[in-house]
């Protein structure tokens, strides 16, 4: 009789009981992510750094799978919302403009540009102006993309 399979790819489990004593793989109590689910109810799964193994029913290896809030409890914020973190991997500083440039904002005007720059140093830069004109004067930049971007172009 083989086993229905209960782990989807994507799937994140815990992994419940190890089988073999010679298991180095992995113990229990670990999680990860499915990355592949086979039909005897084996799965490959990857417990970060890429780091993948089998955790196989046939072995005596169980797991199950975690609740829909306790799979987004146990995910990093970079991996519910990639799109607002960039992998700064081999940079060693890091300014506003390599922000820009990570985030790929397009702006040909550079209004954009000037405005968030405005508000990430806002109040501490050399000019001497408050956190409260930094601040207007980024609102009134974007303002002026506004105008010039409006919505019948």
């Amino acid at each position: 009789m083989g086993y229905k399979n209960v782990a989807n790819v994507g799937d994140r489990i815990e992994v419940t009981k190890v089988g073999s004593k010679n298991n180095m793989c992995f113990e229990p109590g670990e999680k990860g992510v499915v990355e592949e689910s086979y039909s005897d109810g084996d799965i490959l799964v990857n417990f970060g750094d890429g780091i993948e193994f089998f955790v196989q029913r046939e072995s005596g290896d169980d797991y199950r799978v975690l609740s829909a809030e306790g799979s987004v409890a146990d995910k990093t914020l970079s991996e519910l919302y990639p799109k607002y973190y960039k992998n700064v991997e081999g940079i060693d500083e890091i300014d506003v403009y390599k922000v820009h440039e990570l985030f790929e904002i397009d702006d040909s005007s550079g209004a954009i540009h000037h405005a968030s720059k405005k508000l990430l140093l806002s109040g501490s830069r050399t000019g001497g102006k408050s956190k409260y004109e930094d601040i207007k004067e980024a609102r009134d930049t974007l303002s002026r993309w506004l105008d010039m971007n409006g919505e019948d172009k």
